[in-house]
C-alpha cells in the first residue's frame, strides 16, 4: 500500500474510532448527567411536595447508606468511561505516530510494533460501565422504598 493510501486509511479509522467513542460518551453521560435529577424530580413528585417526609426518613442509615452507594456508583461510572476512551484515544494516537512516521520518510516500512492491537480490557470497561447503572437503578428504587415508608 502506498504512503498516500495507507495515510488516507489511517485518518478514516482515526475518524471512525473519535465517533464511536463520542456516540459511547453520549449514551453513558446522559445517565450520569441526568441521573441525579431524574432521581430528584422522582422523589419529590413521590412525596408529593410533603417536605415532612424528608425530615423523617431522609437521614436515617439506609436511606444514607443508598444515597452514598448511588453516589460512589455515578463516580465509578465516569471513573470506567475515562478509561474506555482512553484505550480509544491510544489507538488513535497510535495511528497518527504512524501518520507522522509515513510523511517523515514515506518509503520506511511500518512494523507491527508501530501499532498496539491489543483491546485492553474495552469489553470489562462496557460491561462495568452498564453494571454499574443497573446497581444505580436498583438502589434508587431501594431509596424510595425505604423513604416511602
Amino acid at each position: 500500500m502506498c504512503s498516500k493510501e495507507m495515510i488516507e486509511y489511517l485518518s478514516k479509522e482515526i475518524e471512525t474510532k473519535s465517533n464511536a467513542l463520542v456516540k459511547f460518551r453520549h449514551r453513558i453521560n446522559l445517565p450520569v448527567f441526568f441521573g441525579p435529577f431524574i432521581v430528584l424530580g422522582a422523589y419529590l413528585i413521590t412525596i408529593k411536595g410533603d417536605l415532612k417526609v424528608l425530615g423523617k426518613s431522609l437521614f436515617s442509615f439506609p436511606t444514607i447508606l443508598y444515597l452514598a452507594i448511588i453516589a460512589g456508583c455515578f463516580l465509578f461510572l465516569g471513573y470506567q468511561s475515562m478509561r474506555v476512551e482512553n484505550i480509544g484515544w491510544k489507538h488513535c494516537n497510535d495511528w497518527r505516530r504512524a501518520i507522522y512516521k509515513i510523511q517523515k520518510s514515506p518509503h520506511a516500512p511500518l512494523e507491527e510494533s508501530d501499532f498496539d492491537f491489543t483491546l485492553g480490557n474495552v469489553t470489562k470497561g462496557y460491561l462495568l460501565a452498564y453494571l454499574t447503572i443497573l446497581i444505580i437503578f436498583v438502589f434508587t428504587l431501594l431509596f424510595f422504598y425505604t423513604v416511602s415508608q
